[in-house]
């Protein structure tokens, strides 16, 4: 799979993300603390003395450094040394976890990312770095991008740049650990996973449960009846957002949210799992063959993952793993959203498997599925 296929369809769904951020801060979302939740002073003066490769950027920005991590190559201009402890520590957490969801992933070339401490920073680094594309890139305000298995991002607050570092570090690992590129729909999904943590004992702890912005935005679309239905969002890319008012965004990646922690949280979990690693071994794209053959797609459509791609792949890919009547898929899933909008924060205890719309699906055994 070449960069630029992969680059051009991630730069447009991690644009969208970033922006939806900086649509909820205009629109008054929960506002981020400028330290975590569960970091101390002590805490603070803990991780700060804490031992870290940390190696000069050659070439690099002014302070500017490189921090060596078991998977990670952080550059960084950040001069706050519990800051780049803590960028250490939530991306080895983050690798952690996404070798849960793809377990058998050969060694990966060491993945390198890029937190400025301000926007300027990065502001530069995207003209120097993004060719034709820097002036779509400068729109966004707050959060980042990846391109090409790379992230950037810069400091705002260090609440808001660990959970902007989190999110890309899925994109960036699935750029380099799946064969066939996941839909907007799944892809963005899980990113929202990783962008609730607390600390407890200077280490990152993640809950997807206990994302405060997402639960509100969720809850405001449910109200507004802003919530998709599942054959159109499974289709939906970042050009069908990202040209909409600022609640539509928040509804959209409230859905994502909320959608992707269904699945995680029920038996569907298992249908992810197969999902994910057809991807890994490139199983997943044999699904489109039919696309191909009767015109719906065209090698060019794969070659550089259009919108056309994502309008077809999204519904075929859930159809193929989550059950072929979406419309059963999507009563299960709304289900859900009622237990999990009833209070906060949200239940985790119910009868999972009771809010599932149809009997689990079995993954197709062509795609990689289960046997």
């Amino acid at each position: 799979m070449s960069a630029m296929r992969l680059g051009k369809f991630l730069f447009s769904i991690l644009l969208l993300a970033m922006l939806a951020m900086f649509s909820c801060a205009l629109a008054g979302c929960a506002p981020s603390d400028t330290w975590p939740a569960g970091i101390t002073d002590a805490d603070r003066a803990t991780l700060a003395a804490a031992p870290l490769d940390v190696r000069p950027w050659p070439d690099g920005p002014d302070g500017g450094v490189i921090i060596f991590t078991a998977h990670y190559r952080i550059h960084t201009t950040i001069q706050d040394q519990a800051v780049r402890q803590m960028l250490a520590r939530v991306l080895e957490a983050d690798y952690a976890r996404f070798m849960q969801l793809v377990p058998n992933v050969g060694t990966l070339p060491p993945l390198n990312g890029y937190v400025f401490s301000d926007r300027g920073e990065w502001q530069e680094y995207v003209v120097e770095n993004t060719g034709n594309q820097a002036t779509t890139y400068l729109h966004i305000y707050q959060g980042g991008f990846t391109r090409n298995g790379v992230f950037a991002t810069f400091r705002s607050t260090t609440d808001e740049v660990l959970s902007v570092v989190a999110h890309e570090g899925w994109h960036q690992f699935s750029y380099w650990a799946l064969k066939d590129h996941l839909p907007a729909w799944i892809d963005e999904g899980i990113g929202t996973q990783n962008e609730q943590m607390s600390w407890v004992n200077g280490e990152p702890v993640f809950d997807p449960w206990q994302n405060y912005q997402r639960w509100t935005a969720l809850r405001a679309a449910v109200q507004d009846d802003n919530l998709l239905p599942m054959q159109q969002f499974a289709a939906i890319q970042a050009g069908d957002i990202v040209v909409m008012q600022p609640q539509y965004v928040q509804a959209y990646y409230a859905q994502l949210w909320s959608l992707t922690l269904y699945i995680e949280s029920t038996s569907y979990r298992q249908n992810l799992l197969a999902m994910l690693d057809a991807a890994r071994t490139g199983k997943l794209g044999l699904l489109l063959d039919p696309a191909l053959h009767d015109g719906q797609l065209t090698p060019h459509d794969l070659a550089i993952q259009s919108i056309r791609w994502n309008r077809i792949s999204g519904p075929i890919y859930m159809k193929a793993y989550f059950g072929p009547d979406l419309n059963t898929f999507d009563q299960g899933y709304l289900k859900f959203v009622q237990q999990l909008l009833y209070y906060w924060p949200p239940v985790k205890n119910f009868d999972n498997d009771s809010l599932m719309g149809a009997e689990l699906q079995a993954a197709p055994q062509g795609a990689g599925g289960p046997m």
